[in-house]
């Protein structure tokens, strides 16, 4: 049997739909892709909420037959069904001229479908802000089991989220927070879906194909860990920025390990400096530049770090959906270079919305001069150039602006002018800190990630977890923010030891 998400993932991997039906045991479900289910399930549910009379198919996706034949009925009695499920079977002509059944059934459960006078409109609930492509194979899949059904189809939509909406009052506005879009002209053609089906039906049935990977195409994939397994732990494929049709050019001659590569293969200088740390395996230092780095900070320095909240359904006013909005902050202070470190923190502790506190948080504890140093400023910096934004004081606005222009970046220095073998070609904070600080590490903690910051706010703002677990899981966010900004202040110290040791080579 083919679905609609199967038929998806076999026109952007044929590899993908291959492994899910002959070896379903090598699938792995990262955190992420969970979250990405769980939001996708919420603006769903919220979608529903647009159609108040409509009835939901209540039996488990698993249980096919038992939907299939909740939803024939439904259909008799309903203008709205929420999962309305549909099986069909194709049947063909075969080379002797007589009907035969297609090897294969193909099932279809729709977000929503909703009765008109002139037919039935299928509506394609998607949690990002635009259409893609992928959607357009999606609801050409659901139109092709449908048609097959001999139901009456009007119109196709996909109706994604409002990018652009704003949260205004305790409530979401749904005519607002979602965006319906016809897309029944770009439906694909019956016969390429039937053909496209009869080409995954004979794929399936081959020995494993073998395809190209890609650090885009691959990235969330469930067959990520199996089809990278024979890739060096530092290939081609970690090197920053490369462009795909190099990475193409320099695996189709059979070079993945990036010590193997020809320098003649390379034109970016980054690049180059990369090949030749890995050949030698000896770090690259430009003692200089770091210095020169160095020179541009002012004391007292400010050691910044935010976690940040993207919500598909706003939960504040004057907020839109996956907008960033800080819930918690550490800053260390170091007011000159053998003064003593101090350290001060922000973590929402209700419901409110956090973006007021934080304004206070950042006015009240960064000066008016000095060097606000972050790793990966670009992060930072569009935190508080949202929270100016906000309708408050002209002079607040003025002092929040002011931060922007005098920000450092931690990273800058590990991406042209010290890159160690042990980097892995990356500048993230992650990387860089158990080499230059191996005394620090992220392992063990409960919070460990960005990702692991967005899941625990999740859980704290909702108290999913008795009161004693919820403490500890505001210790763990707390230790975790704090970690960050400490990682930079040592990483600035290493920095300067380095600059001022003349028997290091850059």
């Amino acid at each position: 049997m083919f679905s609609k998400s199967q038929y998806v993932k076999y026109k952007n991997c044929h590899k993908w739909l291959w492994l899910y039906k002959n070896t379903p045991n090598l699938m792995t479900t990262t955190n992420e892709q969970k979250r990405h289910l769980d939001v996708g399930k919420q603006i769903g549910e919220l979608a529903r909420k647009k159609f108040a009379n409509g009835v939901l198919v209540k039996e488990s996706p698993i249980e096919i037959a038992k939907t299939v034949e909740t939803t024939k009925k439904l259909l008799e009695t309903e203008n709205t069904i929420f999962e309305a499920s549909f099986l069909f079977k194709e049947i063909f002509y075969n080379d002797e001229g007589k009907f035969v059944n297609a090897p294969y059934d193909c099932f279809a459960r729709v977000d929503i479908l909703n009765k008109t006078p002139d037919g039935w409109d299928l509506i394609e609930v998607k949690s990002s802000t635009e259409v893609k492509d992928e959607y357009l194979s999606d609801v050409s899949m659901q139109t092709y089991v449908l048609t097959g059904c001999k139901l009456k189809l009007n119109k196709v939509y996909i109706m994604h989220v409002n990018g652009d909406y704003v949260k205004q009052g305790s409530e979401i506005d749904l005519d607002n927070f979602f965006t319906l879009v016809d897309v029944t002209k770009e439906v694909e053609d019956y016969i390429l879906v039937q053909r496209t089906l009869l080409e995954m039906d004979y794929q399936i049935k081959q020995p494993e194909p073998d395809v190209t990977i890609s650090k885009t195409m691959c990235c969330d994939c469930e067959f990520h860990s199996y089809c990278w397994k024979d890739i060096p732990s530092i290939s081609v494929y970690n090197l920053p920025r490369i462009k795909s049709d190099k990475i193409n050019l320099i695996t189709k001659d059979g070079y993945l390990d990036i010590k193997d590569i020809p320098a003649d293969y390379l034109t970016s200088e980054i690049h180059l400096k990369w090949l030749e740390v890995y050949k030698s395996g000896r770090p690259y230092i430009d003692r200089q530049a770091i210095a020169d780095l160095l020179s541009e900070l002012k004391y007292p320095l400010y050691f910044l770090d935010f976690e940040t909240t993207q919500q598909a359904i706003p939960i504040w006013e004057n907020s839109s959906p996956y907008q960033q909005i800080p819930f918690q902050a550490s800053l260390h202070i170091l007011e000159s270079e053998n003064a003593e470190l101090k350290h001060f923190e922000y973590l929402f502790e209700n419901e409110k919305d956090p973006r007021g506190e934080m304004i206070n948080f950042l006015l009240k504890y960064i000066g008016d001069t000095g060097t606000i140093i972050a790793h990966n400023i670009g992060f930072e910096k569009g935190v508080i150039k949202n929270l100016s934004d906000l309708d408050i004081s002209n002079a607040d606005k003025l002092k929040l602006q002011s931060m922007l222009e005098r920000f450092w970046d931690t990273m800058t220095p590990f991406q042209k002018y010290y890159l160690h073998p042990d980097f892995n070609c990356s500048a993230s904070l992650k990387k860089v800190l158990p080499v230059m600080v191996p005394s620090m590490t992220y392992d063990g903690m409960d919070v460990a990630n960005g990702g692991d910051a967005m899941e625990t706010f999740d859980i704290l703002y909702n108290k999913t977890l008795p009161p004693d677990e919820l403490s500890k899981k505001r210790t763990s966010l707390l230790e975790y923010c704090k970690q960050d900004t400490l990682a930079m202040v040592y990483l600035v110290k290493e920095l300067q030891k380095i600059s001022q040791n003349k028997s290091l080579q850059g």
